[in-house]
């Protein structure tokens, strides 16, 4: 039996976080919901603490299912088998240390009724223990402008923000690439936006992004994450090179280029630098052309010029400088 909506919980290493979410989630206004949890083989308790919660849910225990994985996959076939057992006619997916405002669900389903949109964002926030930031997303009303966007990275391309028709799914035979753990949201959803015709937003933040997990992947890079987002920027670039209108996006696709070699700079060892300075050449010509962070210049200049140890200075007093300014606004942890 189908539902309005399926949504897609990966579960590892979250015990701190779970009961949170998987309340936030069980509590929503919204009835229609098939809730789907896969266990990645997680080594602490977060299913046994997760099937407790579920009994205080009676109502909801015939809409759940937890799918265990014989082995650790990574979040991206985590996402992948939540997707092959969804039977909703939307997707969303949550990461299971956030947590949803209760009406997130019911608003943006109507939103979708409302405007026969493909795809439904909605603001959020990111979410220490005491504070919170308000984040508003931009978006476009067209799947073209919006694909643009989403590949030069002037809207987040998070997938936890956004109601997407399973249809998109199913029409580009669509799915997380398994591996791919870093980025996975940039490779997975502007492949989505090119077969939307409609997006529509809800200007409220219903979603809260927490930045206090240390065992996110987001936060814990790797010589590994490096070679995952240089699949990633593969990945995008051979779907859009096999698409008759590949010239409307090409120059988004090289500005998301210029924006991940500036992330890999700033977050490799200094061997991995060396390299990472000769990728995408083709950069070089949008640096004047686009926004960049007066950081993001220095640190594509240092590289430019070779001035390794210079720039791994930088980079040390710049990190320093934001843990102090992250510490006295309360969002350390």
């Amino acid at each position: 039996m189908s539902s309005k909506v399926s949504i897609i919980i990966p579960i590892y290493n979250v015990s701190a976080f779970i009961e949170r979410c998987a309340c936030s989630l069980f509590e929503q206004t919204f009835d229609d919901i098939e809730f789907i949890f896969v266990n990645d083989c997680t080594p602490d308790n977060s299913i046994h603490i997760l099937e407790k919660v579920i009994e205080r849910y009676p109502g909801r225990i015939n809409t759940i299912k937890i799918i265990n994985h014989e082995i650790n996959k990574g979040l991206s076939a985590a996402r992948n088998t939540g997707l092959n057992a969804a039977r909703g006619e939307y997707i969303l997916h949550v990461d299971s240390d956030d947590y949803l405002e209760l009406d997130m669900i019911e608003s943006m389903v109507n939103k979708a009724i409302e405007t026969d949109a493909d795809i439904v964002v909605c603001d959020h926030y990111l979410q220490w223990n005491k504070v919170s930031s308000y984040c508003s997303q931009k978006y476009s009303i067209d799947g073209i402008s919006y694909t643009k966007m989403l590949l030069a990275f002037d809207v987040t391309p998070n997938v936890w923000n956004k109601l997407v028709k399973k249809s998109l799914y199913t029409k580009g035979n669509i799915s997380s690439v398994e591996g791919v753990d870093t980025g996975e949201d940039y490779q997975l959803i502007p492949r989505l936006a090119y077969y939307a015709k409609v997006i529509a937003k809800v200007d409220s933040p219903f979603y809260h992004y927490m930045q206090t997990n240390r065992n996110s992947y987001m936060k814990n890079y790797s010589h590994k994450s490096i070679i995952s987002l240089i699949k990633v920027l593969e990945i995008l670039n051979d779907f859009f090179e096999t698409k008759n209108d590949k010239e409307l996006y090409r120059d988004a696709l090289v500005i998301g280029r210029l924006k991940i070699k500036i992330l890999m700079l700033k977050v490799s060892s200094y061997k991995a630098r060396v390299w990472i300075t000769n990728l995408y050449p083709e950069t070089n010509s949008m640096i004047s052309k686009v926004h960049i962070s007066l950081q993001g210049k220095i640190t594509l200049f240092l590289a430019k010029m070779h001035l390794f140890i210079f720039l791994g200075i930088f980079l040390f007093t710049q990190r320093l400088f934001s843990e102090i300014f992250e510490t006295l606004k309360g969002r350390r942890f």
